[in-house]
């Protein structure tokens, strides 16, 4: 995926949550494209939200 998908789909998952932070697949997509762009503390927060909102995604990580 191309840069600048993968940064329209990090913005689209960051519009997703505002509105409805407990929407735990755009955390959870969010995450997996701040791992891949190494900004390991922020992947690793929205990793957690979507662990807290549903324990099912600790073992799709």
């Amino acid at each position: 995926m191309r840069l600048g998908k993968v940064d329209e789909a990090a913005k689209h998952f960051r519009e997703a949550i505002k509105p409805e932070p407990e929407y735990v697949n755009a955390h959870f997509q969010l995450a997996k494209i701040l791992k891949k762009k190494e900004l390991d503390q922020e992947a690793t927060f929205h990793y957690q939200e979507a662990i807290s909102i549903n324990p099912e995604f600790k073992d799709k990580k």
